[in-house]
């Protein structure tokens, strides 16, 4: 059983340590912590704690105003549902973690959170094929769930400035 790269168990210590010390007096620092385990938990196939986490997570977002921190943990809980779940849901919430993390003003977060949503697209059949993604246009995209004109240009905005990096 070989360890994936992407996982640091150092990192998943630390982060379980500041969520048992934050406790829930802080509840933005508590959301990103979960945030950032979930998503260093992505590769371990262990569901139903990602699922666990993102649920705690939404539960915290209630009580929080701030965009980028809502955009995270948005972002976060569409990653941490996904597989096995339901479809529909992982579909809601990659599109409010788009809109929020639009709102946050945060072009990182909010190209991955546009990501997670075409994957969530690719998924429910919306989009045939992965290769489709580079050649969507405006129009196409604001034709899907979710996608409205801002939305669907910020999304061929980081297609294109994807296309420009290197592999490795």
């Amino acid at each position: 059983n070989t360890a994936r790269m992407d996982y640091n168990p150092k990192l998943v210590q630390l982060l379980q340590e500041l969520l048992a010390k934050t406790g829930n007096t802080k509840p933005e620092i508590r959301a990103l912590l979960l945030s950032r385990l979930i998503f260093t938990l992505v590769w371990v196939p262990d569901q139903p704690t990602r699922a666990a986490l993102a649920e705690e997570a939404r539960t915290l977002m209630a009580s929080i105003d701030d965009p980028r921190v809502r955009g995270s943990v948005a972002t976060a809980r569409s990653v941490g549902m996904n597989q096995p779940g339901d479809l529909d849901d992982r579909l809601r919430t990659s599109e409010e973690a788009v809109r929020l993390c639009q709102v946050s003003g945060d072009l990182e977060a909010s190209q991955f959170a546009h990501v997670v949503r075409m994957l969530s697209l690719l998924e429910a059949g919306r989009i045939h094929d992965v290769a489709d993604v580079f050649q969507l246009t405006p129009d196409a995209l604001e034709s899907l769930d979710g996608f409205a004109e801002k939305s669907a240009a910020q999304l061929i905005q980081a297609i294109e400035t994807s296309k420009s990096r290197p592999l490795s």
